[in-house]
């Protein structure tokens, strides 16, 4: 980075600390007689940053629709120093947490309405908090809806069928009050 050839000093300066500094920092010092080193490793700490969501399946949006009993695993992910604590909620409500490796899986088995929504991510260290959030949005599978159409078929069968069969009985008992008086 920097190198003299006088005063038997030479410094360092870092303008503009950021993440990229962390690391081993060498200074060799070098005559006729012989070299000498010394080192200084640089740690910087620095507030959640790069936020992702993504998913075994690729997700690349801030939304995503699934299937009703379908299955998803989505993972949130952020760079922090140190390890920042990451949460899922949903409506407001934690369904995930984990301290530390600054990567969270949420896997929902089986996919329902109720999952339709904002999941917000919150990551959070002592420098800082960051969120990010995926909207999912849960449609009827195609079996379900056939299966749903059936059953109100079925119960607007039946009730047609006890409808016929009330007015048929009203009918016949009217008749049979006609012919007897």
């Amino acid at each position: 980075m920097n190198s003299t050839s006088s005063h038997n000093e030479l410094w360092m300066e870092i303008p503009h600390v950021t993440p990229r500094d962390t690391g081993d920092h060498r200074c060799v010092a070098q005559n006729e007689h012989g070299t000498m080193e010394g080192s200084l490793f640089i740690t910087v700490q620095y507030a959640p940053e790069n936020l992702t969501i993504t998913s075994l399946d690729g997700i690349k949006d801030s939304s995503i629709t699934l299937t009703e009993g379908d299955s998803v695993l989505i993972i949130c992910s952020v760079k922090s120093f140190p390890a920042s604590n990451l949460t899922w909620k949903h409506l407001d409500v934690t369904m995930n947490s984990t301290s530390s490796h600054n990567e969270l899986w949420m896997e929902i088995p089986h996919i329902t309405p109720r999952d339709t929504g904002d999941h917000q991510c919150v990551a959070q260290n002592e420098h800082g908090t960051m969120e990010g959030s995926l909207f999912i949005t849960v449609q009827y599978s195609r079996g379900e809806s056939l299966h749903v159409i059936l059953i109100l078929g079925i119960r607007a069968g039946i009730f047609i069928v006890a409808v016929v069969l009330t007015v048929a009985g009203v009918c016949v008992c009217e008749g049979e009050t006609v012919k007897g008086s």
